[in-house]
């Protein structure tokens, strides 16, 4: 009986600690490459990276049938939407209250975003 509560609490603990590492690998932002190549001619798409950038470290809370304070961000449209009718670039810059709320986005991402709007949206 004893080697089962053994067992048991052996298999409890694992289990608690492979999940918190996993959750804490999750809430930090992934970094996308823009593999676009360099220079004045190479403007930045919708397709690569952006989707890329926001799908790992936006929709997590923002998509869905409920997304977090309304902001649905699965798609171009509503990406778009949310930067030129909204504060997106705005929150994902601050330095208080950023997006994502856990890990601000890495400095290359967020210019990416930024070029993007002033690239004129690419899709």
């Amino acid at each position: 009986m004893n080697n089962c509560k053994i067992i048991l609490f052996i298999t409890f603990i694992f289990f608690f600690a492979c999940s918190e590492k996993e959750n804490n690998e999750d809430l930090a932002p992934k970094e996308v490459v823009d593999d676009q190549g360099e220079g004045e001619d190479t403007k930045t798409k919708y397709s690569s990276p952006i989707k890329s950038i926001i799908s790992n470290n936006c929709l997590s809370c923002h998509s869905g049938n409920s997304p977090k304070a309304n902001l649905d961000l699965s798609n171009y449209s509503n990406l778009k939407d949310a930067i030129e009718n909204g504060n997106l670039l705005e929150r994902i810059n601050a330095e208080t209250n950023f997006m994502p709320p856990n890990n601000k986005l890495s400095t290359s991402n967020r210019e990416l975003i930024s070029k993007w709007k002033d690239d004129g949206y690419l899709e």
